[in-house]
């Protein structure tokens, strides 16, 4: 070995038959990061990963730039102790003993920060992607592998602290010919003997990053490598039971089911507290923005290639104020974010709006529409949606049938339960039904999505007796206690059992939805998509005779001039009829963008002061729909879609003469503010910006 002698800055120290490969390479930091071919691979806060391309004289190499921020660990480096040192120190001693680690090459100190130099592994790829690749036996094989790997690393007197399936890489095409690696190890410690309970911390960490209990028999199979492992290697012998056997190149035995369950009740107890914690982080970030009594809140489309939907539906209800944080639209909100963070699906909420007004708050959520069909017109449908049967249950109305109709039902909330994830009041008509890939898939309403973690049998008869409302008139006691039973995932039980059970489902049912409005708002054209959004001729004169029924607001128009309007338009959404519209729109929304080629002059005066803005040229509202929210709903869908295209600002101008109050009033509680006014048209006009 090669080593200085300075106290702080300036130590290095290499493996002498290795020493070659360093030579050229720059010793501080941050020439490091400039030098030629070097490629960033990882960075973060107090880490920097570098590829160095290979010379005549060196293969390629990994650097890993170690910079300490906080002060604990300034002072640790100081005394000669930092985490690049650890790490060389590890790496060095898991080579000496047989770990399978990249092969160390040097490490040394600068002001800029301290780097750790080793092999560079051709063709591997990290545990959790290389795992997806196998199924049966195979897949077995080779997390019986990963269980031998922290027995080898436990054998060696190596208590790796951060030990996870990303820290271990992996190349082979099968468990005959498997290779893994440990590639981090800077937070590890080094001992005669690891504790047995520091061994199983071990095991938590990779049966957590395997999943759990989500993953299957995932950590089963890693405990079976580990249990045989540990027996013939002599470091504990208390986890199997029964003779170690070998099976495709690699031993295991059967594991004392109390073990694996300690293991899997500790993981599943750091991981309720690892979601819980990134759920409420993400409810309480900062994401909304006040504006007086009210508080908006959207996801954050950064990053993502996701288009804003051309159908969304605006969710209401009025609660009291106390209760702000109870409705369907907060829950819808609140399960949506649950959706995409625990299951990786994409988000259908878009945006939230909160509006306290007295004694009562509002609340508003705009959100995709749901795919495919509720559930309620699924089971009354002649044949099913793959055409083969008819499922009708007043024709058909046995229980084979019935579960066989409600599988992709029991198959959707199986899983949700897998995922620690309650779904609350699912009653028929909060199901969707639809296919994917020819498949009949079901979908819940994200309001019923709430995560508790652990899911109690009774908990899971709440919502499977939810599911099985549909059918409570048309099926017998026994039917329904088979799909019962079928959606908790039960099998035979005795009479005792199924005597607590039955009482349990008898103070069921007791839930009742409050009252909420929902109203279905579409884009029906878009100045992007021209050719694929043109409008009808009969659609042309709905909207032109509800755009002269909110003549001189909005500003009449012949018919010829309408249609030049809407073909210049960004934006032209409608809302869908209600009541009392018979199948005419309830209301008309026309946007403009900055650059849209528009010839108004109060256009033209926004184009003229502001950037980045969506201009609101006119809002039309049925008569027969005034005051069922028409208006609000098409207000925060353009919101929504504004905000997804990172506009910063909408702007709109209202009539002075005459004076139009209920406008006004109704811009100011949106957060509207006024900007200017403007004598257009001869007419003056207050213009309002609203900041997003």
């Amino acid at each position: 070995m090669i080593l200085a002698t300075s106290r702080e800055n300036g130590k290095r120290e290499v493996v002498s038959r290795r020493g070659d490969w360093l030579a050229g390479i720059p010793t501080e930091a941050d020439a490091l990061l400039a030098f030629k071919g070097v490629r960033l691979l990882h960075s973060n806060r107090d880490r920097k990963v570098l590829w160095i391309p290979p010379s005549p004289s060196r293969p390629t190499l990994i650097a890993k730039i170690h910079r300490e921020k906080d002060t604990a660990a300034r002072w640790r480096r100081r005394l000669g102790w930092g985490r690049a040192f650890m790490e060389w120190r590890h790496l060095r001693h898991a080579e000496r003993v047989g770990v399978p680690v990249p092969r160390p090459v040097g490490w040394q100190t600068s002001a800029s920060g301290d780097v750790v130099f080793t092999e560079y592994l051709l063709d591997t790829e990290e545990f959790p992607n290389f795992i997806q690749k196998f199924h049966g036996p195979e897949r077995a094989a080779i997390l019986r592998h990963l269980g031998a790997l922290v027995a080898r690393l436990v054998r060696s007197g190596m208590e790796a602290r951060d030990l996870h399936t990303g820290n271990i890489l992996a190349r082979g095409t099968d468990s005959s010919n498997l290779q893994l690696w440990v590639v981090d190890l800077h937070d590890a410690r080094i001992c005669e003997n690891v504790l047995e309970h520091r061994q199983e911390s071990m095991l938590v960490q990779v049966a957590q990053s395997l999943g759990g209990i989500r993953a299957g028999q995932d950590v089963g199979f890693m405990l079976q490598g580990w249990a045989a492992h540990a027996r013939n290697l002599g470091i504990n012998t208390g986890w199997g039971t029964g003779p170690v056997q070998v099976e495709d190149g690699v031993s295991w035995m059967r594991v004392i089911p109390e073990r694996k369950k300690r293991i899997e009740q500790r993981v599943e107890k750091k991981e309720m507290r690892r979601r819980r914690r990134r759920i409420r982080r993400l409810l309480v970030c900062k994401v909304g923005d006040r504006k007086g009594v009210a508080r908006t809140y959207w996801r954050d489309p950064k990053g993502s290639e996701t288009i804003f939907p051309r159908r969304v539906r605006v969710r209401s209800c009025k609660l009291p104020a106390k209760n702000k944080i109870a409705g369907v639209p907060f829950r819808s909100w609140r399960g949506s974010l649950i959706e995409s963070t625990l299951m990786q699906r994409q988000a259908t909420a878009h945006l939230l709006r909160l509006e306290t007004r007295g004694p009562s708050v509002s609340q508003h959520v705009v959100e995709s529409v749901p795919a495919g069909v509720s559930l309620l017109k699924y089971v009354g449908q002649e044949p099913s949606m793959n055409n083969e049967t008819a499922i009708n249950p007043e024709r058909q109305g046995n229980s084979a049938t019935i579960i066989e109709t409600l599988k992709p039902v029991v198959v959707a909330l199986q899983q949700w339960h897998l995922q620690g994830i309650r779904v609350l009041n699912a009653l028929p008509s909060f199901w969707h039904m639809g296919t994917k890939e020819g498949k009949t898939i079901a979908t819940v309403d994200s309001a019923c999505l709430h995560y508790q973690g652990r899911i109690s049998l009774n908990d899971r008869l709440e919502d499977a007796a939810a599911v099985s409302a549909l059918y409570q008139d048309e099926m017998a006691h026994d039917d329904r206690w088979k799909l019962i039973m079928k959606c908790c995932g039960l099998g035979h039980l005795e009479e005792d059992q199924k005597r607590i059970v039955l009482n349990r489902l008898a103070v069921l049912f007791s839930w009742k939805p409050e009252a909420f409005s929902s109203l279905e708002v579409s884009c029906i054209f878009e100045h992007d998509r021209q050719r694929d959004l043109s409008l009808s001729d009969e659609m042309y004169a709905r909207l032109h005779a509800l755009n002269e029924e909110n003549a001189p607001e909005v500003g009449s128009l012949e018919v010829s001039a309408f249609q030049k309007l809407l073909g210049s338009a960004h934006r032209v959404w409608q809302s869908e009829p209600v009541a009392n519209t018979g199948d005419d729109p309830s209301g008309m929304l026309v946007v403009m963008t900055r650059n849209s080629d528009y010839d108004s002059p109060n256009f033209q005066w926004f184009q003229d002061g502001f950037e980045h803005f969506g201009y609101i040229d006119r809002i039309a509202v049925d008569a027969r729909a005034r005051k069922q929210g028409v208006g609000a709903a098409l207000y925060l869908t353009l919101e929504a879609w504004a905000r997804s295209r990172n506009l910063k600002r909408l702007v709109c101008e209202v009539n002075l003469e005459p004076r139009n109050e209920v406008s006004l009033a109704f811009h100011r509680s949106l957060g509207f503010r006024e900007v200017g006014q403007y004598v257009g048209r001869g007419k003056p006009v207050v213009m309002l910006e609203k900041p997003l």
